[in-house]
């Protein structure tokens, strides 16, 4: 025996976990750091090793073998404590653990804790597994000593093992001894709020001994304290009527007197001390910390510390990019918000190197010059980076959007629009001052320049409504869809390397600056809604939605009803659709293009995908395949619109009752005002026109643009193609997990690791692989600490979100989380999905309503709801787990509430 088995707390610190345990290392390191804590001594893991050890080949053949059953874990958890309480502790090492206990000051009661090398650590925390015994003294101690050792095969413990893939045998197990504290007040405190992930503390605090909360035999009072002002933002006071203390021997329990039951147990100024000692014992750890603690007189007694296991843990690659280095360094000593809102509905999965660098170094940069003027040189340059890689995603540096000199003051207006719930959730943070924006340096040049660039935008704006008429919006479409064919069959041979990247960055600005102004006609679009929205705002009977239902000039909607007309077929051709698997039917068609039938169905198929084959599930991450490279989801809903029968409105004819509808609305309107002040009327039909030329507009930049991106991928391609063939590559593809401005390094041979290139693509497409399994949240905290999103308030059987297109409805739902699985989707069912971009479009055709997880008025999915005339809430949290394929639900586009039939709401 040696006589290291017993350890002074003031000889130990958090390096000692295998020697004394997660629990004794910890107080060691807090008695060090120069925290509260009552001081105490341990008893080693080699002391459990070198005596209880012995006893494991025993121990091995009592434990439970294949499937744990409780009944047999009991029994054989019994069998096991009681081998351990029948061994014999050696004289002298009793001896030593006497004289450390009479070594300790003052009062000779002591609590006896179990310490096990695994526990509270960041991965497991064993909360509750082994045992703790309290007022102990005298003789007793050693008896409890080995009830320690044997606590370590709890019936609860052995099971908490079994279930984490814990070797039993690779843990062992030290006894803490430390001077017990009377308290006249005692609880828990958590650095986090393990309820929200809000950087705020909570405290639970009850009289007496913290025994009481512990065991749950008391309800608690309840403190919140903010994390960073410790301003008490709550208290609940509840009613404690019994409380735990010290006896004689062991904890009694004791009634608290009537006058004290529902009297707060800690002042203001406990409150704030305790949420001050907890955010410095979570600064020395660098983590949230879970803390017991206990008032005795006037001090604050720190009993034990360990990490919140029960917060989500930080993901893995969760920062892969900043947009600009220069945003990291502005942003250095700050908790960085990320959110991605608007991009969520679009891009919700992990992006190759080039999809991302496509937005951040591509099309934003131009973007913002030609909004902006902001050119490489100007201090206001990083302005342009406002996106970064989160998660392998594209998520909004929220920072950088509202300290943004020009967009940052319309941030929150427009986030609204888009996504309702971002809308709120960023509105309350930045009200908090828990968003920090960035602060660009300013200078009166630098002022000059923003209210300059501003004005000329509200100018511009202001411009639009005179300037872009319809003719002219077609005439610019039809000089960008050449531009785009161009892009598409540009000659690439005898191009050097250089000059492929130079004709990509080609592609970025002339599509940028199409865009830019597509933004005005958008917003003006919006502007124009709203107007007629206030006009009518009087008239409970007039739906403004349906004004925009069914107008011409989506390209988007256009399509999926382009797509739907290829289902109007001769018989013989619906027979091969009918009759055929989906990978047999373009194999026999084109065997048939000798018939007269034949030959008109391939022609019409080959004109759609001309015109809108550049369209395909996932279409703003340009390495995903487009529907001409792979046409099975067009051949798909093809057979999907099949379904319909004769005596089913078609796609068609529904569209266009809805524009008939809208005529008969205006009617109405327009006779509802006043002949005598013909204004209103004046100003409703001058808007209603702008809205309905505008509104569709919001769809037809990313067709164009989508048109390019086949330009631009192909371009990529051949320059991934040199380079495999020079072997700098395993495949021309690889040649996407480089972003632009690494591409141009490559091909100029200054790459900072030229010689690695293939083992830089395996560990990043190791990277991407690992982030299609993550579910990234919505907002994302720099530190990893999560953001309680602002939701509507939900009731039972009841989901909410935000209305955007009218009617009410009952039908059967459908969940669909993928396009691609469109063939599940039957007509007359309710669309229920997580996201939505142009690609889902054809599915909306045939839908009775629309449920989506996220979104706003302006979304895409919204958008196209309205157009279909069919019912619509978005923002619906949770929406594809908590409702089921084949629910009976109601849609109430009116209220934005979606009503489950006999199915329980269950808040996630």
């Amino acid at each position: 025996m040696s006589s290291s088995w017993v350890i002074d707390f003031a000889d130990l610190n958090r390096d000692d976990v295998e020697m004394v345990g997660g629990k004794g290392a910890q107080l060691g390191e807090m008695l060090g750091a120069g925290f509260a804590v009552p001081t105490g001594f341990c008893l080693t893991t080699e002391a459990y090793r070198e005596i209880v050890g012995r006893k494991n080949d025993v121990i091995r053949e009592l434990l439970p073998s294949g499937d744990l059953e409780w009944d047999v874990l009991q029994e054989c958890g019994a069998a096991i404590r009681k081998l351990i309480m029948g061994i014999s502790i050696p004289e002298d090492l009793e001896e030593e653990i006497m004289a450390a206990y009479d070594r300790l000051p003052g009062d000779e009661k002591v609590a006896v804790r179990s310490s096990a090398t695994m526990e509270d650590s960041l991965d497991f925390s064993f909360a509750g597994q082994h045992d703790t015994y309290l007022n102990i003294g005298g003789e007793e101690l050693l008896r409890h000593v080995k009830k320690s050792w044997a606590s370590l095969w709890t019936d609860r413990a052995i099971a908490y093992r079994c279930k984490n893939s814990i070797d039993h045998f690779q843990i062992s197990l030290a006894v803490v001894v430390q001077k017990m504290v009377s308290p006249c007040v005692a609880g828990v405190m958590f650095t986090v709020n393990p309820l929200t992930h809000q950087r705020e503390t909570l405290i639970n605090a009850s009289w007496g001994l913290g025994e009481a909360i512990v065991s749950g035999k008391v309800s608690p009072d309840e403190y919140l304290v903010d994390g960073e002002s410790f301003a008490i933002k709550d208290i609940v006071v509840s009613e404690k009527k019994l409380m735990m203390e010290l006896g004689d021997r062991g904890v009694v329990e004791k009634p608290v007197g009537e006058d004290k039951q529902g009297e707060r147990c800690l002042s203001d100024k406990q409150i704030q001390e305790l949420a001050r000692v907890g955010q410095k014992i979570e600064k020395h750890y660098q983590g949230p910390q879970d803390i017991e603690w206990a008032v005795a007189g006037d001090e604050i007694f720190i009993l034990q510390s360990r990490p919140i296991t029960t917060l989500n843990k930080p993901l893995k690659n969760m920062l892969t990019l900043w947009g600009n280095k220069t945003t990291g360094d502005l942003l250095k000593d700050k908790i960085v918000y990320w959110s991605n809102w608007n991009v969520r509905e679009t891009l919700p999965y992990p992006l190759t190197h080039f999809s991302w660098s496509a937005f951040n170094d591509g099309f934003f940069p131009h973007l913002f010059k030609k909004f902006f003027g902001l050119k490489k040189t100007s201090k206001l340059y990083p302005c342009n980076h406002i996106i970064d890689l989160v998660y392998g995603r594209i998520y909004w540096n929220m920072n950088m959007v509202y300290g943004h000199p020009l967009m940052g003051p319309f941030a929150s207006a427009g986030i609204d629009q888009i996504d309702a719930q971002a809308g709120r959730t960023f509105r309350k943070l930045h009200k908090e001052k828990k968003l920090q924006p960035v602060k660009f340096g300013w200078s009166f040049s630098l002022l000059f320049f923003a209210f300059y660039n501003a004005a000329k935008i509200g100018l511009s704006f202001f411009l639009v409504p005179w300037v872009w008429t319809k003719e002219k919006m077609r005439q610019r479409c039809e000089v960008y869809w050449d531009k785009a064919c161009q892009f598409e069959s540009l000659k690439l041979e005898g191009k050097s390397n250089v000059e492929l990247l130079e004709a990509v960055d080609d592609f970025f600005q002339y599509s940028s600056n199409y865009w830019a102004s597509s933004f005005l006609l958008l917003g003006y679009g919006s502007f124009s809604y709203d107007v007629l929205v206030f006009l009518t705002r009087k008239w409970p009977d007039i739906t403004p939605t349906k004004l925009v239902a069914g107008l011409p000039g989506n390209k988007t909607t256009q399509g999926a009803l382009e797509l739907y007309k290829l289902s109007e077929m001769p018989e013989s051709i619906k027979q091969v659709f009918l009759d055929s698997p989906l990978e047999d039917i373009l194999p026999i068609l084109e065997k048939r293009e000798k018939s007269e039938d034949g030959k008109e169905f391939r022609k019409r198929l080959n004109t759609f995908l001309e015109y809108y084959g550049h369209r395909g599930a996932k279409e703003f991450d340009i390495a995903q395949p487009r529907w001409k490279d792979d046409s099975s989801f067009v051949l798909q809903m093809i057979k999907n619109y099949l379904q319909l029968d004769k005596n089913d409105v078609t796609p068609v004819e529904h569209f266009a009752k809805m524009a008939e509808e809208g005529e008969q609305l205006v009617a109405v309107i327009r006779s509802r005002f006043s002949r005598i002040l013909p204004l209103r009327k004046w100003i409703f039909n001058r808007f209603l026109k702008h809205t309905q030329l505008y509104i569709p507009f919001r769809e037809n930049p990313k067709y164009y643009v989508l048109k390019c991106f086949s330009g631009a991928k192909r371009i990529v391609l051949e320059l991934g193609h040199r380079l495999d063939q020079e072997n700098q590559l395993e495949e021309a593809r690889d040649i996407l997990f480089f972003t632009l401005p690494e591409m141009d390094k490559v091909v100029k041979g200054t790459f900072a690791d030229q010689e690695n290139l293939k083992s830089i693509i395996a560990q990043r497409k190791k990277e991407w692989q690992e982030n299609l399994e993550i579910e990234p949240p919505f907002i994302v905290r720099s530190d990893g600490v999560g953001v309680i999103v602002d939701e509507d308030e939900q009731k039972a059987g009841v989901l909410r979100g935000t209305p955007v297109s009218s009617g009410k409805i009952e039908g059967i739902a459908r969940i669909i989380l993928d396009p691609q699985d469109g063939s599940a989707f039957n007509k007359g069912e309710i669309l229920v999905a997580p996201f939505t971009d142009p690609g889902w479009t054809p599915l909306f055709l045939t839908a009775k309503a629309f449920i989506m997880e996220v979104g706003g008025v302006m979304s895409h999915g919204a958008i196209v709801a309205r157009e279909y005339g069919i019912p619509a809430v978005v923002g619906v949290k949770d929406a594809t787990k908590i409702i089921k394929t084949g629910d009976k639900i109601t849609v109430d586009g009116h209220t934005g509430e979606v009503i489950l039939e006999d199915v329980p709401l269950e808040k996630s």
